[in-house]
């Protein structure tokens, strides 16, 4: 008897879907069937597109911008991101170090294929989000984590990074601020890694910038190529329009580096997507160039919703959170209730993956389980929701955790 082959390559069957995108899945078939759900569990602003950027959509349309765009994008739109980051970091990119990408994931994925070699070793400071370790191990490289605890509000030592660091670490990648902790690692953090890197001559950074427009408490941007200009040259920016400018649908992000890396970055790019979308990138140019007050609008509203959120939170019975400095994601620990029984269904609740489940069928909230971010002792909720469903939701998840026995 013939051995079953599969028509579906080992890299592929071992690639999980993203856990976000599986409960926004979850969400909509519940919705389909007439269930009513609060969604905080999506990570997406909840404000539309503002009418200025559709507008310069629409103009580009009218004037002939829906052809195919050059594989890095349109120049235009490369000078205005590194313009972007050298008023908003202090980083001195041109435009030949930027390339455009359809969604800032996109431009994490092209970065790591021209990084990593199969075997190359990857660290990654947890929390984390979701897709990091998916690519990384998808193209064959192994994951290293430096574990960090909610009491040290996730702070990682030197001593931590030395101890995964060995002749085949390739890359670190840092996420400030943090999807999903919502933590802004600040100029100490960032020195501290600099420092190690400055023993590590072969080590690249991969920087994910794509909420560093949403800081709260009057935080000031910093950036570690700014910190330590003698690591500059190994250090790839990732940004995009998703989060800060309510373009989530736009699928617009950059990266910004190296000219060696940026050029072996079009070249997977052209063989993979070629050029993000032309009218796409024409909405993106008019935001970077015009959309600073619409930005501020938008954080100043997070920032009420993360106040007003998080005092919610802390009345909550057996929850324990620290305040997020930026982005729009709350990371409470739900430990206490593993153990917990769920007594409709009988069934125990023994990980945050089972709490999800719960709070979905029993409360009707959808959140995110910390299990696929590293931190299964915690879910994750997102604030960037209206007041009064966010008040509605964690009023449920309140009475719903206090019926657990």
């Amino acid at each position: 008897m013939e051995e079953e082959v599969s028509l579906i390559s080992s890299r592929v069957q071992r690639l999980q879907p993203s856990a976000t995108l599986e409960v926004a899945d979850q969400v909509m078939a519940l919705k389909a069937k007439g269930v009513e759900v609060i969604d905080l569990g999506v990570g997406e602003p909840d404000f539309i597109t503002p009418r200025s950027i559709c507008q310069a959509a629409e103009e580009a349309m009218e004037k002939g911008f829906t052809k195919y765009s050059p594989v890095a994008g349109f120049m235009p739109l490369r000078e205005a991101a590194a313009e972007f980051l050298r008023s908003y970091f202090g980083l001195p990119y041109e435009p030949s170090h930027v390339m455009i990408s359809s969604g800032a994931k996109q431009a994490v994925f092209n970065a790591l294929t021209v990084c990593l070699n199969p075997g190359d070793e990857v660290i990654l400071i947890s929390p984390y989000w979701v897709t990091y370790p998916q690519q990384v191990e998808f193209l064959g490289g192994i994951v290293r984590v430096v574990r960090t605890r909610e009491e040290e509000e996730y702070r990682f030592t030197a001593e931590q990074l030395e101890e995964k660091i060995n002749s085949r670490t390739k890359v670190i990648i840092l996420n400030s601020p943090s999807n999903p902790t919502g933590v802004v690692y600040d100029r100490t953090a960032l020195e501290v890694l600099a420092s190690v890197m400055m023993d590590h001559p072969r080590l690249l950074v991969i920087s994910d910038d794509i909420y560093c427009q949403l800081l709260y408490d009057n935080r000031k941007p910093v950036h570690m190529g700014e910190i330590s200009p003698e690591i500059f040259s190994r250090i790839i920016t990732i940004g995009g329009m998703s989060k800060s400018y309510a373009m989530t649908g736009w699928r617009i992000g950059y990266a910004a580096g190296p000219r060696e890396i940026i050029s072996a970055m079009i070249s997977v790019q052209s063989q993979v997507t070629s050029g993000a979308n032309s009218i796409a990138q024409m909405a993106s140019l008019f935001a970077l160039k015009n959309g600073e007050k619409e930005v501020r609008r938008m954080k100043e509203e997070f920032e009420v919703r993360r106040n007003f959120g998080y005092a919610l939170l802390k009345e909550i019975p057996g929850i324990r959170c620290i305040k997020p400095g930026g982005a729009f994601y709350f990371f409470p620990k739900c430990s206490e209730f593993f153990g917990m029984e769920w007594r409709r269904s009988r069934k125990k609740i023994l990980s945050s993956l089972d709490l999800c489940e719960y709070l979905l069928h029993e409360a009707g909230v959808a959140v995110i389980s910390g299990d696929p971010f590293g931190g299964p002792d915690h879910i994750r909720i997102s604030y960037a929701a209206d007041r009064k469903v966010l008040k509605e939701g964690l009023g449920r998840i309140k009475e719903a955790l206090a019926q657990l026995k």
